[in-house]
């Protein structure tokens, strides 16, 4: 696996930002591009996103919500 789909979720107030809540993989970068897109597209009140990340970028596992 190739991709790593970040599912993201915000929380208000003064220990607010963006968390993690949970990560799909896949083979092929255009693959994650797309449940991303698809993902993000859908009716949300703001709360939600994801991103895709390439797990052959240096420690991509310590990624946090807040420094996507």
């Amino acid at each position: 696996m190739k991709w790593a789909l970040i599912i993201l979720y915000f929380i208000g107030g003064p220990d607010g930002g963006w968390y993690e809540s949970e990560r799909k993989f896949f083979q092929t970068e255009k693959e994650c591009i797309e449940h991303m897109e698809f993902f993000n597209n859908m009716p949300k009140p703001g709360v939600m996103m994801s991103r895709c990340h390439d797990l052959n970028e240096k420690e991509w596992w310590k990624i946090k919500g807040g420094t996507i």
